[in-house]
């Protein structure tokens, strides 16, 4: 590689590092500026990996050397045809339903002003397919993780095209939405690569969790936020920048044990700890008074996640103040608390929220086993929703409980390629955790595993995959746990 182009790839990732700074800042904040710099990010991400596949392409074109039977040749070409069609016929069918959504084409298909751009947007997918997939291969993320990777996009294209009863919805899900947050974890993967991108990273993470604590403080003096004006909920429930309480509580648990993780790992200088003791305490205020039950729960299993890695006195000792402060929660905070932990369990099943939820449970139940294989298709559940649910029910909902959908959209397939990949995630992080010399790494990807955990736990009774901060936020943490940090 020619120093000129080492140069070209060096500020591509600069300009993306500064983008990615810029998009975990404003998750708590503002969808549109995540969605203006995770665009462009992607924009540069393509530009690099694409100057990067033709590099390969014109090498590999150099020693390629012809197979000796038709036997070799039909062991290549079969799997790749195959391929090809899978892909041709995908790229067809979401450029088909992407266009017709956004333009009339009413007429003939094959008239040249409906196929030509038809099919130069296929070819465009098709590219980009390819430069994700060898950009996959060529990194350094270990079998598992890369197979997980590649199998998580084959069964959202297989859902979306082959088996979706909303083809519209599901291909543009899959553009917008799938390959989006997935493109993102990519990206963070990639670029975040050295300890000082790693740090400047959590430094601005943290910094807007700290910033979103000051608002939900704000909200809850004076009644609304200070960056959205979004009214208290129910004049106790605060919800900061975040249209729901719950939200900004997953939000708040899934971003708590990254500070925690660089205080207990002795990540940074003890003269800065004290800050950052001092944001979790804000978080967890926070936190409570968001009233999310399924966010505490998450929080409690990232929490507990973290502290096993420090070793069985401290985790001895975790349980202990974990338990201490349930208490002193019970004993002495305000009568809406503690209502709200005491009805936790004793009102399951009969107060609205609960009996709200085992309804659509039952129902996402019946629409999985209904077609259990690979779903309804991607992004469907709820355009699929009525037809399942009962008569006397008139809302139209999500799940509430993300790996349900998951099942329900793209069938127990679907659900376990996502479990896999989840599990190729915390299994990097915490090789890389026992393999780094760096503190301020092995801390900070430890701690986003402990974030992955928390967000999942509370995914089992809430929309958090959904959401848009919500899900970029779990993505991003994501490629933060899978980086391959190097020294610099």
């Amino acid at each position: 590689m020619n120093a000129d182009r080492q140069r070209l790839y060096a500020a591509c990732d600069k300009v993306i590092e500064y983008m990615l700074y810029t998009l975990v800042f404003f998750i708590p904040t503002s969808k549109s500026v995540v969605e203006v710099f995770a665009t462009l990010s992607v924009m540069v991400w393509f530009y690099k990996n694409g100057l990067k596949s033709w590099e390969w392409i014109l090498e590999n074109r150099k020693s390629f050397v012809p197979p000796k039977s038709a036997y070799d040749a039909l062991k290549i070409i079969a799997p790749i045809g195959i391929l090809a069609i899978f892909l041709v016929y995908s790229s067809i069918m979401i450029s088909l339903a992407v266009i017709s959504h956004h333009f009339d084409i009413e007429g003939d298909l094959f008239a040249p002003g409906v196929f030509v751009p038809i099919t130069i947007f296929a070819i465009f997918l098709i590219m980009l397919f390819f430069i994700i997939v060898l950009a996959v291969a060529r990194s350094g993320h270990g079998f598992s993780l890369k197979a997980s990777i590649t199998s998580l996009m084959a069964v959202s294209l297989i859902t979306s095209t082959f088996t979706s009863q909303r083809l519209g919805i599901s291909a543009e899900a899959f553009l917008f939405k799938t390959m989006e947050y997935l493109l993102i974890f990519l990206i963070i993967a990639d670029v975040i690569n050295t300890p000082r991108r790693v740090f400047n990273f959590v430094s601005v993470f943290v910094a807007a969790a700290f910033f979103s604590g000051i608002d939900g403080i704000y909200q809850r003096v004076a009644g609304y936020d200070l960056f959205r004006h979004f009214p208290i909920f129910l004049d106790m429930k605060i919800t900061g920048a975040f249209k729901a309480s719950n939200d900004f509580g997953t939000y708040l648990a899934t971003s708590l044990p990254l500070p925690l993780a660089l205080v207990f790992f002795a990540a940074i200088r003890w003269k800065k700890k004290f800050g950052l003791i001092a944001v979790s305490l804000l978080l967890a205020a926070c936190l409570l008074l968001t009233f999310a039950r399924g966010a505490w729960l998450g929080f409690f299993a990232g929490f507990l996640f973290l502290f096993a890695f420090t070793g069985w006195k401290r985790f001895a000792a975790a349980l202990i103040i974990l338990g201490l402060l349930l208490s002193l929660t019970v004993a002495f905070a305000p009568p809406a608390i503690k209502a709200q932990l005491g009805g936790s369990f004793t009102s399951l099943g009969v107060d609205t929220s609960s009996a709200d939820r085992l309804l659509i449970w039952k129902t996402g139940w019946k629409m999985f086993l209904d077609k259990p294989l690979f779903g309804h298709g991607l992004n469907t559940f709820m355009s699929v929703f009525e037809r399942y649910k009962p008569p006397e029910y008139s809302e139209i909902v999500y799940a509430h409980n993300c790996f349900l959908q998951i099942a329900a959209e793209t069938g127990i397939i679907g659900l376990l390629v996502f479990l896999w990949f989840c599990a190729s995630i915390l299994v990097r992080a915490i090789s890389k955790f026992f393999s780094s010399h760096d503190k301020l790494v092995k801390a900070a990807v430890i701690g986003a595993a402990a974030c992955i955990i928390a967000t999942l736990t509370n995914s089992f009774v809430d929309t958090n995959l959904y959401s848009l901060p919500l899900a970029v936020l779990f993505w991003s943490l994501c490629g933060l746990a899978a980086a391959g940090v190097q020294p610099e």
